[in-house]
This record gives structure tokens, sequence and C-alpha cells, in this order.
């Protein structure tokens, strides 16, 4: 018997059967009390919202209580019922044919699919592929070729270390029961390699193969949601059951199911002392076997056969690969244990940088310090704990006997020198989401394990790592391939002054052609940045789309919605220009808004702005902190240096606003610097002293501005030409262009350029501020002398 309706284009099953059930509505539900905890009842249902498509039936896990989730606790409805029919053809989900397979909760998460039971032949091999895709949005507006990760075909293996919660936001598997049970839970299903796929198919189809036990295998489809946003949807379509290899004919010593198998063995000269060792890592690995016969490593008719060969000198080696060539073709030889073999290496265990030992490995005080504490902390810098290298979790929480460490994950594996075994402690509470992984997982080398915190006996955040090589400590330090510090930006060369462009007036395009400045600003003139571009091609382009002081202030309350509605005013235009190079940096939303109360929330979403910029359009930098001329307080300059560290991680730079004051003629540029047009040395020196390296700065507006020495008050209207300021005098304004281009040029902190306050036409509110054509051509000559 063959899979029916593997394409959904047969319709439903039968409203009734003879017995008055209702096939097309029923669904066999997977009880659980908390979400990703075990099954705990299982029973048939018939619900409305269950549409059955011909040949197969739904299933789908059910939280019965109101118990957090343990990755999301504001969310205490869990796994839910999904919604369950065939596509509408006018939504083009399906992938052939007019329909596919549908399945999608609203504001909830899922956990669930569609199953068939196959008649087949027994012992023989069969492949079981389909092609599934996932809308995830919080959005009804956003287009089905869009979702929380980004738009356009995206697909990620699980598993894959740097994803987002928003790439990580669905799960697609496929399955097969060589039994032909009804259970998606039970430890008989063979499940594929699991993949985060959106908006569209991938070419390659879903796949897995099992060997079939009884006449019937049953195979599934599986998709799990994490975040209850708006639409969770999922499709699947062009399912296919093939028999790959047909049943063998009986023989002595057949394998009752294909895996994979891992022999290790132990020469004749080998100890009892250390065969005990070895079996005592080997067994802990996944209980290996061990053996003392070279012969074992090889017979059987598996797939998948690894001789692991212990102690073996490496002048030996070949002639055991070439030995099993010839006798056992198609077995994996590998070497462990030898002490010439290849040096052990760890991968740097967290996402801090740069890297920074806040308490090396050895005595301290009165006691020994078995571990590396490295600077880490999801609080301030979102820091995640890292797997340093490929193993096995076996340990997820907190161990009992040793709470002093906290919430901690434990890695172990078998490597040439022998069992390893690396913690990673004083994480985030495992039910506040700050365990990633679970006991019993495998993990590759860089993949998230979890947050790094200040659990257990501890006196601040970091991340406590410490490595146990066949039983014993050992200090990790010398074994860690430690990422290099990021480089700091070039110094302060090039032409630094530059313009703010709000419309291109004359000479501003003749400006650029002569200074080639180091920058220039756009603001919401998206027709203007060509033309700038060509004028000045080595130039960073930043690009401002304009809001209203409402829109920005509505940006505080919402971060995360307001960072994704904001980039959506100009995505379909600016993305294209950044990957044609024409554009650099985009600016936050929110201008001259971090002051007094509101810097917190305005950090916030600085925060949200990078990660959303990132998700979006990838290549684009993000350009943050355009912050108002003698602000913020001293007292929270530290607050900015999670957010400098986030924005250098993304390529990014500070945008301060480095106006100076001038009452009625007479300029205080250099007599106010560190409190006026210089703040930002003061900022960069506290970045510095915490991180190690300054930030960025792409100072996006600067110039002369009206002020009142005896109240100590801008005018914020009053430019070179206004009364209150030079009173037009371009000579005396042209005198302290020039010197403030030489104290950026000897700033400590790192200049990418500044942009001069601004290019507009002489009927606009700005037009104090404005330079013409021959005042900009007097500039350019001399800033070139």
């Amino acid at each position: 018997m063959a899979l029916e309706n593997g394409g959904f284009e047969l319709g439903y099953r039968p409203d009734f059967d003879q017995y008055g059930n209702k096939p097309v509505h029923t669904a066999c539900v997977f009880e659980v009390d908390v979400t990703g905890g075990p099954i705990t009842k299982r029973y048939t249902v018939e619900r409305g919202e269950i549409h059955n498509p011909a040949g197969w039936w739904s299933w789908y896990a059910h939280q019965r209580n109101n118990s957090p989730v343990p990755w999301d606790p504001n969310n205490t409805l869990g796994w839910c019922e999904p919604e369950i029919r065939v596509s509408d053809p006018t939504h083009a989900r399906h992938r052939s044919g007019s329909h596919a397979g549908y399945l999608f909760t609203y504001r909830r998460i899922h956990e669930g699919g569609l199953f068939q039971q196959v008649q087949v032949t027994p012992g023989a091999r069969y492949r079981f592929t389909a092609f599934g895709h996932a809308w995830i949005s919080n959005d009804d507006s956003q287009p089905p070729s869009c979702s929380l990760p980004g738009c356009g075909a995206l697909a990620y293996p699980v598993g894959a270390a740097g994803l987002n919660d928003d790439q990580r936001s669905v799960r697609l598997y496929v399955g097969i029961d060589p039994l032909g049970g009804n259970n998606p839970y039970s430890q008989s299903v063979v499940w594929s390699d699991g993949w985060h796929i959106f908006n569209a198919y991938r070419d390659e189809p879903l796949s897995v193969e099992a060997v079939a036990q009884n006449d019937t295998i049953t195979v599934y489809l599986l998709s799990s949601t994490l975040w209850p946003v708006i639409h969770n949807d999922v499709a699947w379509d062009d399912c296919a059951l093939v028999e790959v290899t047909a049943a063998p004919s009986p023989c002595r010593g057949t394998p009752r199911v294909q895996y994979a198998r891992v022999v290790n063995v132990l020469p004749p000269t080998v100890t009892p002392e250390r065969a005990a060792a070895v079996f005592s890592s080997c067994w802990a690995q996944g209980r290996q076997t061990v053996t003392g016969s070279y012969d074992d490593a090889g017979i059987g008719d598996l797939d998948e056969r690894k001789a692991v060969l212990w102690d073996i000198p490496q002048a030996d080696e070949g002639v055991f690969v070439g030995w099993y060539a010839e006798h056992y073709p198609g077995v994996v030889v590998e070497f462990a244990g030898h002490a010439e073999g290849d040096p052990l290496r760890l991968t740097y265990p967290t996402t801090y940088h740069p890297p920074t030992i806040t308490s090396p490995y050895g005595p301290r005080g009165t006691g020994f310090h078995y571990g590396l504490d490295l600077r880490s902390s999801w609080n301030l810098w979102q820091s995640e704990a890292l797997a340093a290298h490929d193993g096995e979790i076996i340990l997820a929480g907190v161990e009992p006997g040793r709470e002093y460490f906290g919430t901690q994950v434990q890695v172990r594996a078998l490597t040439a020198r022998g069992e390893i075994i690396t913690r990673y402690a004083h994480l985030v509470a495992a039910d506040n989401g700050g365990v990633y992984v679970k006991v019993g997982q495998r993990v590759l080398a860089g993949t998230p394990l979890g947050r790094c915190d200040n659990t257990g006996t501890s006196t601040g955040d970091h991340l406590h790592f410490d490595v146990r090589l066949n039983g014993a400590y050992t200090d990790p330090e010398p074994l860690i391939d430690f990422p290099n510090v990021p480089p700091e930006p070039p110094d302060n060369e090039g032409q630094l002054l530059s313009l703010h462009i709000q419309t291109l007036e004359p000479g501003a395009l003749d400006f650029l052609r002569q200074s080639q400045p180091t920058g220039v600003k756009i603001v919401s003139e998206i027709g203007a940045i060509q033309a700038v571009s060509d004028a000045a091609p080595e130039a960073l382009l930043v690009y401002r789309h304009h809001l209203t002081r409402e829109d920005e202030l509505a940006c505080l309350a919402d971060p995360v919605n307001r960072a994704r509605w904001f980039i959506d005013q100009f995505y379909e235009q600016i993305a294209p220009l950044v990957d044609a190079a024409r554009v650099d940096y985009v600016e936050t939303a929110i201008n001259e808004t971090m002051d007094g109360d509101k810097v917190p929330a305005a950090i916030a979403f600085e925060h949200a702005f990078i990660d959303e910029l990132a998700r979006r359009i990838p290549e684009a930098l993000p350009l943050v902190a355009t912050i108002a001329v003698g602000n913020p307080h001293e007292s929270q300059f530290p607050l900015l240096v999670p957010l400098a560290s986030h924005v250098i991680q993304h390529g990014g730079a500070f945008g301060y606003h480095a106006y100076w004051p001038v009452d009625h003629g007479r300029s205080y540029l250099v007599e106010q610097w560190p409190w006026h047009a210089g703040r930002f040395e003061a900022m960069d020196a506290v970045i510095r002293d915490a991180l190690g390296y300054g930030v960025p700065w792409l100072l996006s507006e600067c110039g002369a501005c009206g002020w009142d020495a005896a109240t100590n008050a801008y005018d914020p209207a009053a430019g070179w030409k206004h009364p209150a300021c030079f009173a037009g005098n371009w000579q005396d304004y042209k005198r302290d262009l020039l010197q403030f281009a030489g104290l950026l040029k000897a700033s400590p902190a790192r200049v990418r350029g500044a942009t001069l306050f601004t290019v507009c036409p002489p009927s606009w509110e700005w037009n104090w501020f404005t330079l013409d054509a021959a005042q900009l051509a007097e500039l350019a000559d001399a800033l070139e002398a």
C-alpha cells in the first residue's frame, strides 16, 4: 500500500463513519502538565477546528493547566490545540498542485502535525520525505514572504550556533515509527534532522529512513513553535514514502535495527587500570562498547560502524587504517588516548568581547580556584555561554551537593586525550529561561548553552568555566582559542568634517567632490543618495528617517515592536541601497532623546533597534546614541557601556551631536569643549575603561549654536547666522569650523566623521544654519590647506 494523498489534493476524510463518528474532525491528543514535559495522558477528540486531509490523522500536544512555559514564563497557556485543514489555493502555500496541508495557531504555541499508517514489507528500508515551511508573524499586514526572522526563503538547521529567538521560533521534523504505532512520543520513532524553515519551501525535503519492523509503519509530520505570536502557521506538501532497499534474505547476526555503532578497542598491552579508566569514560559517553578484539569493531551488517583504537602510536596508525580497509571496508577508524595525538583545543566559551579573565585558575585567598572566571552578563551585555567542544549534555540545572555553582551546564566528550568534562556555572535559573539545553542532547562547539548570570555563591555576574580531563581539573586558559580583540577603528584620518543634507542645495555636491570626506548624512531624502554616493564614493553614508517627536517618544514605550515598525517605514527603499553599497549606516529612530529619566528607556530601544536592523538589513551598520549636546549626565555614562558593546559587535557607531556655544560672537568651542562639543570624549573614556576599547563616533550633527552664558542655555534655532550666535560673520564661523576639525583630528576618541548641520532650502526653519555654494566652496578650500 502506498502513501495516500501525499500532495493534499484529495480533500478531507468523511464527515461520518458507519459508527456515527466524525473522521474529518478527529485528533489524537497527548496531554502534558507543563509544556516540554512528559506525556501524562492520551485520548482522542472531535473538534470543529480539525479537518483531517484524506488519508491523514491529526495529532497535537496540549497543556492541561496554567503552568508557565519554561522558556517563556509569561505564557501560561503552553501548547494549545491548532487548527488543521487543507490550504486555500489563493494563499499560495502549496508547493505543487493547488493545496497543502496547513496547521496554525493564533497567539498561541503548538506542537503537533499529521500522521498516516502505511502497509509495507517487514525488513525493507523506507525513506519518508516531505517539504515544509512556516509563516511566523506578529503582523497581519505582513506579506507571506516575510516572517519574524526576515523576508525571503530562510532556513537554519536546528542547533546551529548564533541563532536568535526569532530564527529559532519554529522547528520542523518528519518521522517514521518502524513499529507502526500511533504515538509520536514513542522511543521507537526515528526523526529527521530538524530545521527552522520560513516563508518558502527549501529545495531539499526533510528526510528520514528506517527499516520496517512490522507490516505497518507510521509516518509523522511535526512542527513545534516557541512564541505566542499572531501567526504560527505551518504548511506541508509533496510527502513521499519510497522503499530504499528490499528486505534482505535471512542470515545469522542481522541487526535488529540499524544504528550507529561505536566500538572502542584496547591494545593487548593495556593494564587493568587503564582498561577500567577507558571503560568508564566510554560508558559515560553513551554506553559505548569496549573490547580487546579489532575484529569485533568491524563485523556486523551495519551502515555506520566506527572503530576507536586506543593508545596506538602515531607511527602505526596507517597500518591499522589499511587493515580495516582490506578486511572490513566501510569502517571509520579513529584514534584516541595516545600522548602524541592532536592537542586539545577549546572554543572560547562566552559571547562577551573582548575576552576578559576576572579570576584565573590557581590559588585564590586561602583556597584554590579550579576554574576560570570570564567577564559575562546576560543582564548587562546579553552574554551567553557557548559549548567549548562537541559533546553530550550531562547536567543542565543545579547539581545536588554543589549548589554553590548555581545553575550550570556540563558537557562531556571523549577526545584523543581521554574524557573531558567542561562546566559552565552561575547561569540564569532554568525556570527563567537561562538554560537552552537538556540532558542527553548532543551539542557542537559554539552552541549556545544558556545565559550568564550570578546564581549560586557568587559576588557578581560572570561565567565560571572549568575543565576536567580524565577526572582531574586542569587550567582551561592554555586550552582556549581566544578570539582576537575587535580591532580599533582607524585613526582619525581623512577629511572628518562633512555635511548633514536634508535637500540637495547648490554647492553641496561640489563640496563633497572636492573634500572627499570620511562620512556624509542624508535625512529622508532617499532620492539624493545616489548622487551623494557618486560624489563621495568612499564616504560612509548615513541614512536617517525623520519621525515626528510623538513617534520618537512612542518608541520608548514599546521598543521591540516600534523598532520593527520604524524599519518598516523605509525597508523597501533602503535595503536595496545597502546591498548596493550606497548606504552604510542607518540611524536610530530616536533623535536627541537620551537625557534625564528617559535614558534607560532610550537605551532599551537602541538595543532593540540594533537587533532588528541586523535581522532585517544585515549589511547595514547601526548608528545609535544620537545624544543632544551636553547630555546625558556624567552619572549616566556607565549605562552606555552595554550599548557600546552591543553596537560594536554589529560594526556600528555612536552619533553624539557635537554643537558648541557662541554668545553673540564670542565662541566657547575650546573653553567649553569637555562639556559641549567634546563631551563624547568623556563618555568614550568610561566605555574604554569598562570594555578595554572605545566605541567609534560618527558625530551626526555639529556646528555653532547661539548660547546665553549668563543662563547656560542654548537657543536651538540660533545657527551661525542668527544674532545670538555669529550674526552671519562667515569668517569667524569658518575659523571655528577649522579649529573644530583640528580638535577632532587630535581627539583621544576614534572619530569616523562629523556632519555639519545642515543643508536645506533657505525658506526652511533651519535657514540660520545653512551655508551657500560660495561658503561651501571656501570651506572646502580651507580644509584642504
